[in-house]
């Protein structure tokens, strides 16, 4: 874990309100801190959580920027074509890769209203128009919530046709094992309350957070944990 340290030893970059944030910041965050998990706390993770943490420090920049990126949003499940950033050179193959590497589920197996909540509201009526074995009432369903328009697609869909039609359309990304990626947080942390909004609050000066000695495990075992 020589890279780990290394990143470790070069302190944290600040941020400034309104200025875009360095091109590796968030890709500096997870390395410090899956570096870190690994370093400080190997021997309590199972062996398919450290081979996942590991699968992140080998992966290339845009992938690394990329999961980065996806941890600091509201899933599980992520939209390909709405995602876009300054940073990351090819979306496509950076997500191909995560997936070979297992931490990316490309277009996963999960409940159809998780899929269909991607959808903006315009999306859910021409899918429920197109889908729908009768047009009949089409208006008074115009009027209805997005919340509304999603239990009439799932009350008049199959799930299965849903899927099928859904992925025509757009593909969508899952991170595969969120619970991994929780609990490397936790062992960094050292407390639930706190996520990956921690380092922009402390690095933009917004909040100071009490100093713990990373050198000192907080953790002696799994049960502990």
């Amino acid at each position: 874990m020589v890279f780990a340290r290394q990143i470790l030893s070069t302190g944290r970059a600040m941020l400034t309100p309104s200025t875009p944030a360095p091109e590796d910041y968030y890709q500096n965050n997870c390395l410090n801190l899956f570096g870190y998990v690994l370093e400080r706390y190997g021997d309590l993770l199972a062996p398919n959580e450290a081979h996942l943490l590991q699968q992140y420090l080998l992966a290339s920049d845009d992938a690394q920027r990329l999961l980065a990126r996806l941890l600091t949003r509201r899933g599980p499940l992520f939209r390909l074509d709405e995602l876009a950033y300054r940073e990351i050179d090819s979306i496509d193959d950076a997500v191909a890769e995560l997936s070979s590497r297992g931490i990316l589920d490309v277009n996963p197996e999960a409940p159809s209203d998780q899929w269909l909540a991607l959808l903006k509201k315009d999306e859910l009526l021409d899918f429920l128009v197109r889908l729908s074995p009768s047009r009949k009432g089409i208006k008074q369903v115009m009027a209805l919530r997005k919340a509304e328009l999603v239990s009439c697609v799932l009350d008049g869909i199959p799930d299965r046709r849903i899927r099928q039609e859904y992925v025509r359309e757009s593909t969508v990304i899952a991170i595969c094992t969120p619970q991994t990626w929780d609990l490397a947080r936790l062992l960094y942390f050292g407390e639930t309350h706190h996520d990956w909004t921690t380092f922009v609050l402390k690095d933009l000066g917004m909040v100071r957070y009490e100093a713990v000695h990373l050198s000192k495990r907080q953790f002696d075992n799994r049960e502990h944990l």
